[in-house]
């Protein structure tokens, strides 16, 4: 609990957590800061589990600047997920995470809709692209299913979790 992982350079592929989360990094209650590197970077390199196929964040902070987390793999979440509404991630400089998926479907970074994780940026560089997924959700009401968005989001459209960030570094979020 607490600690630091740090990724500046290197590569990590191959990696699987098949029934549970983080198939290459995994933070309980620490940090996760990715500078630079490549987590999976093609589809024969990929990384899986559950959620979080290349980074899993229960409780923290994730900071990702640089390096590219690509074609990584995850059952029922993203690429990137976090565990609960305490998360705070932050994205800045060349970071691209893209073209990873859940069963078929582009999956980058993984926001339930019933989530407060606040995401930062601090401005992106060139190529930067960081994609965010958020599901659609469904439930019964009198025996219809509907769509909805959980009680702390509103109506289908509203916003959720919080993006900070200036104009200029907005663009590169998908």
């Amino acid at each position: 609990e607490g600690n630091t992982i740090s990724v500046s350079n290197g590569k990590m592929a191959n990696n699987s957590a098949s029934e549970g989360n983080g198939g290459a990094l995994y933070s309980d209650a620490g940090s996760i800061i990715v500078s630079g590197g490549t987590i999976g970077g093609s589809a024969s390199e990929a990384n899986s589990a559950k959620n979080g196929a290349a980074v899993y964040i229960n409780d923290g902070n994730g900071t990702f600047s640089g390096g590219s987390i690509t074609y990584n793999a995850a059952t029922s979440g993203g690429a990137v997920g976090v565990g609960n509404d305490t998360v705070k991630l932050n994205f800045s400089g060349s970071v691209k995470i893209q073209n990873n998926t859940m069963n078929g479907t582009a999956t980058n970074v993984y926001l339930d809709q019933d989530t407060d994780a606040v995401i930062n940026t601090g401005g992106f560089g060139n190529g930067a692209y960081v994609g965010i997924y958020v599901p659609d959700k469904t439930k019964m009401v009198d025996g219809k299913e509907v769509e909805y968005l959980f009680k702390n989001r509103g109506d289908v459209g509203a916003e959720f979790g919080i993006c900070s960030g200036t104009a200029t570094s907005l663009p590169a979020f998908h």
